[in-house]
């Protein structure tokens, strides 16, 4: 998406491009009852227009090809049925555009059966149009029951 910065009025428009994402992450199961994994992940735009180098005026609305990084904790205790994951995720380097981070604990009442309680939070960074626009420091908090079975 470009926004023309003539117009007196916010304007949005689109160009067409070719995009290549990738992601490479790491997880490690060495420590008992527990997982910790982080990941990478990056987009190449490869004929992408400065914001300079189109026509006058003419910018990207937000980087398209910002990096992301991201982290998790999960732990199991109570012999498996109590679940705690934590997970954090930031966005772009060069121009921060924010971060989302989530708590959330699980409990296995019985097989197949899951209660579990969580908080999110939302966190832009400045005016920066990327991921996490329109969210303004959001925070959540949610509960999930959750029952799996098997249609024969």
């Amino acid at each position: 998406a470009v926004t023309d910065k003539r117009e007196p009025v916010f304007n949005v428009a689109a160009e067409r491009r070719e995009r290549a994402n990738g992601l490479v992450g790491l997880t490690y199961a060495g420590i008992e009852d527990a997982t910790i994994g982080i990941e990478y992940a990056q987009s190449v735009v490869p004929d992408a227009p400065e914001p300079s180098a189109g026509a006058p005026g003419i910018e990207v609305l937000a980087p398209v090809d910002a990096p992301a990084f991201a982290a998790r904790w999960m732990h199991r205790l109570l012999r498996e049925r109590l679940r705690i994951t934590v997970v954090a995720t930031a966005f772009g380097v060069r121009e921060f555009l924010g971060w989302f981070a989530r708590v959330e604990g699980g409990y296995q009442i019985v097989d197949a059966l899951e209660i579990s309680l969580g908080y999110a939070t939302f966190q832009p960074h400045g005016d920066a149009l990327g991921p996490l626009l329109g969210f303004d420091d959001n925070d959540r908090l949610f509960t999930t029951l959750r029952w799996d079975f098997v249609l024969d």
